[in-house]
């Protein structure tokens, strides 16, 4: 090398150890775009080092009489990389003049540059471009980029696209494409797009009737419930879910799923009836859906036979158990007491919460048992906290939460302070505070000091 030796930074200096003199090489380092006048970023869209991030700069400016050299700069042979550059560039400058070139994109072979231009469509809010939009809709094989081309098209004329999309969902005989309309209608505000989403539950094409199924089980709209129920005991298994797991959420009374308004008293019925009706389904999905509903429905219609469904029940035996809890009614006592003693642990599990939620005395000493002694450490933790919850029998719980204090798990432990906590007492208390000077564990006998407080 030599003290003119000048290299910018970025070149790749192949350098082999002992033979290569660097001593007076000069490194200069090159401007940043940001440094660049608007003269230089415009004439660096026909360089391909440069072309993306002399596009980017001159968004990040505003420069909005770049727009058509950009527009020049799209027609030519260009990678997919710049193409998408170029196509964002005018997405953030918005300018009208972009409109033409970026419906051009839209049949663009790279679905990245597609999606950009629907995108950049949408920004620039051209109502002329909403045929273009549902055109190239109609075409799109990638779901994610009809669902951007589909959405611009609302986005540029909100008004007349609800026309377009019922058109589309009336007559339309692509599937794929009404699916991602009702998509779109999802997120979708105003009675219109409400109203077309009801009228998709009944569309023909399974994948477009559960789409709309999962727009309307969080809009507390009764008008979705006949066609709801038809769902119900439609062909294919997976509406039927849909359908089922609807009701688990619209309408629902019980507290755990309670965050809309109620269905009315008649049609509560209905949809109990018709739920209860679907409790022998050959499709165990199906039929765990419909329990869920049914206890989310929180009907006292149900308990019967969601207590039959437990003795037939193989596989969701701790799902009845579950939605009986959640209807807290006293004549699913005996079926949920019984179920403390279910061989499956995630059946007796929920059995000792549902006891709880029904508040029966009935349950204590199965519960007392299940705390000291079943086998599987989660299930002795729920029993812990249902003694808690029910409040009853405060010396045979406090008896029991003596030999929980004993065992050596920390969770089982703390979970006995909680419950004696609840039950009170002054047995309660006095294992309190002799917790609270010898257990073990520092996080115990601080909760036991919390806990007396």
């Amino acid at each position: 090398g030599t003290a003119a030796g000048r290299a910018a930074v970025g070149d790749r200096l192949a350098v082999r150890a002992g033979r290569t003199e660097l001593r007076g090489l000069d490194v200069v380092a090159e401007p940043s775009v940001c440094d660049w006048s608007e003269e230089r970023l415009r004439g660096a869209l026909a360089d391909a080092d440069r072309r993306a991030e002399a596009a980017a700069e001159l968004a990040r400016r505003g420069v909005r009489t770049a727009v058509p050299t950009l527009v020049e700069t799209l027609e030519g042979d260009r990678s997919a990389p710049d193409r998408r550059a170029v196509v964002r560039a005018l997405d953030v400058l918005a300018d009208p003049r972009g409109v033409d070139a970026l419906v051009s994109r839209l049949a663009d072979d790279d679905d990245a540059v597609r999606r950009a231009a629907a995108t950049a469509l949408a920004t620039v809010g051209d109502p002329e471009a909403l045929d273009a939009l549902l055109g190239a809709a109609k075409a799109e094989d990638d779901e994610t980029t009809r669902y951007a081309m589909i959405r611009a098209a609302r986005d540029v004329d909100p008004t007349t696209a609800m026309d377009r999309f019922a058109h589309l969902l009336r007559t339309g005989d692509d599937p794929a494409v009404r699916e991602t309309v009702v998509r779109v209608l999802r997120v979708t505000n105003g009675e219109r797009a409400r109203g077309l989403v009801l009228e998709a539950l009944d569309d023909s094409d399974p994948s477009v009737a559960r789409e709309a199924i999962a727009a309307v089980r969080w809009a507390d709209d009764e008008r979705a419930v006949p066609a709801l129920l038809r769902r119900l005991n439609d062909d294919d298994a997976l509406v039927r879910q849909e359908a089922a797991g609807a009701f688990a959420e619209l309408g629902a009374r019980a507290d755990e799923f309670r965050d809309g308004e109620e269905l009315s008293d008649s049609t509560r019925e209905r949809v109990v009836g018709a739920l209860i009706d679907r409790l022998d389904d050959p499709v165990a999905a199906v039929r765990s859906w419909v329990i869920e509903a049914l206890g989310a429905q929180s009907h006292p219609r149900a308990v019967g036979p969601l207590c039959d469904a437990y003795d037939e029940e193989s596989e969701l035996r701790w799902n009845v158990v579950a939605a009986l809890g959640r209807i807290r009614d006293p004549r699913a006592i005996p079926t949920v007491v019984a179920a403390l003693d279910d061989d499956d642990p995630s059946v007796r599990r929920r059995a000792c919460r549902a006891s709880a939620q029904l508040g029966t005395a009935a349950a204590v000493s199965p519960l007392c048992d299940r705390a000291t002694s079943d086998p599987n450490a989660d299930v002795r933790r729920e029993a812990i906290d249902a003694l808690g919850r029910l409040g009853e029998n405060p010396a045979r719980v406090a008896e029991t939460m003596a030999s929980v204090l004993e065992d050596d798990r920390t969770a089982l432990r703390r979970a006995a302070v909680t419950a004696l906590g609840r039950v009170g007492g002054s047995e309660a208390r006095r294992l309190l505070r002799e917790t609270a000077e010898n257990d073990p564990h520092e996080a115990v006998r601080e909760h036991a000091r919390s806990t007396l407080e």
